[in-house]
């Protein structure tokens, strides 16, 4: 039913106000509007550098959520952003933007801070046929730290590997020394033995590893 005071066959003015718009250009403004607020992007927790405006372009992927979306999420403006995962020996450190660190995971009263460490040294040049020992510098490592010692030898052609000190046919091919006043590891091969051979008197290449256990 027509609203009060109209009047069949009564002209309207279609005359558009000015600045008006088409009814559907209106419609389409506020869904344009909708849509930008929906997504109008902010990075979510970590930016790329140091720097806040940093471009996409400029450093990378970004991780982004909607303003929408981040009305859900904890809000973060207090707390430092945090884009960088380390370690140290006593434990997992993130690195924060304003140049601080934060300890995530602390190894100084944790098992694994209590495990043996190995560490391997190359041998190096060794003509065992000719010359009886060799000498390993272990002066980075703490003499009564040290818990074993294993060496490695290999022939002139590297298709065998012998363990050192003892050969199930020959008995004793060597023995190990640590020298706590020289800091030095040193390796004798037995005469007559297994290496006292031509099959072990190459140079320029590496007779083997010794590899030494040690507790922290």
């Amino acid at each position: 039913m027509p609203g009060a005071g109209y009047s069949p066959g009564q002209n309207f003015d279609a005359t558009k106000p000015a600045g008006a718009t088409e009814l559907q250009d209106a419609d389409n403004d506020i869904t344009d509007n909708q849509k930008h607020q929906d997504n109008a992007y902010a990075v979510e927790h970590y930016a790329p550098s140091d720097d806040p405006d940093a471009s996409e372009d400029d450093f990378g992927r970004h991780d982004y959520i909607s303003l929408k979306e981040q009305a859900s999420k904890p809000d973060l403006s207090g707390s430092a952003v945090r884009h960088a995962l380390y370690a140290k020996d006593d434990g997992l450190y993130f690195e924060n933007v304003d140049g601080t660190e934060t300890k995530i995971f602390d190894l100084t009263n944790n098992w694994l801070a209590n495990l043996p460490k190995i560490e391997i040294f190359d041998i190096g040049d060794w003509n065992m046929d000719e010359t009886e020992s060799a000498q390993i510098d272990f002066s980075g490592l703490t003499y009564s730290k040290i818990r074993s010692v294993s060496v490695l030898i290999r022939d002139d052609n590297d298709d065998n590997k012998w363990s050192f000190e003892t050969e199930a046919n020959t008995g004793v091919t060597g023995s190990v020394q640590i020298d706590e006043s020289t800091s030095l590891i040193i390796l004798r091969r037995t005469l007559n033995g297994i290496f006292d051979s031509a099959s072990f008197n190459s140079t320029s290449y590496n007779r083997g590893w010794v590899t030494v256990t040690y507790t922290v």
